[in-house]
């Protein structure tokens, strides 16, 4: 046999195994990644690392008027999360272990504290996301999320690019 009919054979053996995997359900290698790593192919990496998420700047309590201003100086947030620059939220109230804000109406947990005073480690829980936000005595503060959830439009993937 010549080395042309030798090629051809196996190659018509390697199209005939293919045939054969997929007439047997086999997916294909990369969907089959994909399934084997992501739980829900719309929002996140199932089996990857913690992916933590972070952002920082200064805050300014004003106790009187129940307002908390944020000035966000930096953020890799992709999604869900503050934008830089400048937001204000309205506190309905601080107890020793929970805030109360007006806007969407968040609840901030803390393990201990006093009433009415801001500063300290809070978490919250919101759109499936856990957020840990840090109000230090001077008047500076930092957001942290891991395993950030996004929608359609920022799925992270395997390989740490994001789909569209």
């Amino acid at each position: 046999m010549n080395k042309r009919v030798i090629h051809t054979q196996i190659i018509l053996l390697f199209l005939t195994v293919i045939s054969l995997a997929v007439f047997m359900g086999c997916d294909s290698v990369q969907d089959d990644i994909v399934d084997k790593h992501l739980s829900r192919h719309d929002d996140y990496v199932k089996d990857a690392e913690p992916i933590l998420t972070e952002a920082s700047g200064t805050y300014i309590w004003d106790s009187d008027a129940n307002i908390l201003t944020f000035t966000w100086i930096t953020s890799d947030f992709t999604c869900n999360g503050p934008e830089l620059g400048t937001d204000a939220k309205t506190i309905i109230s601080i107890e020793d272990t929970t805030m109360h804000w007006i806007e969407s109406n968040a609840v901030w947990y803390r393990e201990s504290g006093t009433a009415n005073e801001i500063t300290g480690e809070w978490e919250t829980v919101s759109d499936e996301n856990t957020y840990q936000l840090n109000l230090n005595d001077d008047g500076t503060m930092h957001l942290t999320a891991f395993d950030l959830l996004c929608d359609e439009e920022n799925v992270l993937t395997i390989d740490g690019q994001w789909l569209h």
